[in-house]
């Protein structure tokens, strides 16, 4: 009998034992658990906080940004307002230089013409002559004002096509 209660009794202690070291082990998950929710409650706050910081960034960034482009916008405008200015000025100058030609040969000739016939009067002759002289100088003339109206509308029309591609290029970059 005394056997069985010895049997008993190192059970009830193994028991005991295995019962306690349940309970520690238990407590130790228990720190384990709460030292974990800790440290993710303090890596969550710190996530959360860098993530705003990081967000805040961006906001500034997006925003300084927005203010580049803007005052590349206007600079552009700028510019692009300017260029049509200068083209409305260039031609408007071409069309007032290619208007002033054709008073410019009418007068020519008026005074060519007034000269044929005050050396009609002299003699035959002479009239032959200065028909010939007039048309030479007519031609001449025209020949001069064919090839500066060309040189000028040509250049107008260089200045054309660089102010248009220039226009054109603001714009896209405009654009982006």
């Amino acid at each position: 009998m005394f056997r069985i209660i010895f049997q008993l009794l190192s059970t009830v202690d193994a028991s005991t034992s295995d019962v306690s070291g349940l309970h520690e082990k238990l407590d130790r998950k228990k720190k384990v658990e709460q030292h974990n929710g800790e440290i993710q409650q303090s890596f969550s706050q710190r996530m959360e906080g860098t993530f705003s910081s990081m967000q805040r960034c961006v906001q500034e960034h997006g925003d300084k940004q927005q203010h580049m482009l803007s005052g590349y916008s206007q600079a552009i405008d700028g510019v692009v307002v300017m260029n049509e200015a200068a083209l409305k000025g260039a031609l408007t100058t071409v069309e007032s230089f290619v208007g002033g030609v054709g008073q410019l040969v009418s007068e020519g000739v008026s005074r060519c013409q007034d000269k044929v016939k005050q050396q009609e009067a002299l003699c035959l002759q002479d009239k032959e002559i200065l028909l010939q002289l007039l048309e030479e100088h007519r031609q001449d003339m025209e020949e001069v004002l064919v090839t500066r109206t060309l040189m000028g509308v040509s250049a107008v029309k260089e200045l054309s096509d660089t102010l248009r591609v220039t226009v054109e290029t603001q714009r896209d970059l405009a654009d982006k």
